[in-house]
């Protein structure tokens, strides 16, 4: 009986062992029905091409898909609902210490994502972290309190860890 009891504890504290820290692991809160295709409106004299291709093929590397990815100057740069759409902007309004801001449009009922926009500091378009944890928003992730990961909030404590 003893042997079963402290076989019993052994494989408790295996198992509380294994889930420490699972809460911190960050999941889409907000899910997109389709893979959206996610477009760069800022010109490449705001903002090095390059970041846009890196911030983009790190969510691939991450499972996440867009339908098409491309920098682009047109009419979708200017729609306020970009339905199917993650639209990159550039901002002149945010404050100093705002690096980035996500708008979500989604189904209140449902959580699933119909467009994004998203707002770059003019500052810190040079700051592929910031691009990339912007992306993470416009997919539906929230902020992870874990140092290292790309969900951090500040922007100090942020690295291109995603687990």
């Amino acid at each position: 009986m003893m042997k079963t009891i402290a076989s019993f504890i052994f494989f408790l504290m295996i198992a509380c062992l294994f889930s420490i820290n699972k809460d911190t692991a960050s999941y889409p809160s907000y899910e997109w029905k389709l893979p959206p295709s996610i477009i760069n409106c800022i010109d490449s004299i705001d903002m090095d091409q390059k970041i846009f291709a890196k911030s983009t093929k790190f969510w691939e590397d991450q499972g996440h898909s867009f339908l098409f990815k491309e920098n682009y100057r047109g009419d979708l740069c200017d729609s306020p609902i970009p339905h199917g759409f993650i639209v990159i902007k550039l901002s002149y309004n945010l404050p100093y210490d705002v690096l980035g801001k996500t708008e979500r449009i989604f189904m209140d009922n449902t959580h699933e994502m119909q467009g994004s926009i998203i707002y770059l500091n003019y500052i810190y378009t040079d700051d592929d972290i910031v691009l990339i944890h912007e992306i993470g928003h416009a997919l539906g992730y929230k902020h992870v309190d874990k140092i290292g990961h790309i969900m951090n909030p500040l922007r100090t404590n942020a690295d291109y860890y995603f687990y």
